[in-house]
């Protein structure tokens, strides 16, 4: 990914990540800071508690999410579904 889009900061912190998803359950996802264009996360417990909201206002703010590791086919469509940009 670095080398297709050298100009993206890539990367959010699991404390960033953990805000968005607090602030997005009590409807102030806007509020919340993400630095950097892509999100990238393989926290399995950040993948259980994001919500919809919360990919929702990473998108709004037009930025990507890339999340895994997808480790067969059916998580990647899972994955996918969900609204997430792409898999590692």
């Amino acid at each position: 990914m670095r080398e297709a889009k050298p100009t993206w900061l890539f990367g959010t912190s699991l404390a960033q990540l953990t805000r968005l998803i607090m602030l997005s359950s009590l409807g102030l996802g806007s509020q919340s800071p993400i630095r950097g264009d892509v999100a990238v996360t393989d926290d399995a417990s950040v993948l259980a508690r994001l919500s919809d909201s919360s990919l929702e206002e990473i998108h709004r703010r037009g930025r990507k999410f890339f999340a895994g590791p997808a480790r067969s086919a059916e998580q990647l469509e899972n994955l996918r579904k969900r609204g997430f940009d792409g898999a590692i």
